[in-house]
């Protein structure tokens, strides 16, 4: 999957679980600032990250500044080499 159409999907998802008043997220949304997303939301994060790139990510890189945008997350784990597979 592209990293476009990666973030496209991940956009809709996000914005299904965790939209909320009317504010859509975007791809450079602060996730955890206005507590859009919650520690339960970090797993569900990392739940369909890993099952959209096909690879675990280690325990090591479940880290909030690693998951702060979509962008971010998208660029970090399904870019073209991500972290998750390093």
């Amino acid at each position: 999957m592209k990293s476009a159409d990666a973030l496209s999907d991940f956009l809709d998802w996000l914005n299904s679980r965790f939209g909320k008043g009317g504010t859509p997220i975007e791809e450079d949304t602060l996730l955890f600032e206005d507590g859009r997303i919650d520690s339960m939301g970090v797993l569900n994060l990392v739940a369909w990250v890993e099952s959209v790139s096909g690879a675990t990510i280690p325990d090591r890189l479940i880290r909030i500044d690693h998951f702060e945008t979509p962008a971010a997350i998208v660029e970090r784990f399904l870019g073209s080499r991500s972290e998750a597979e390093r």
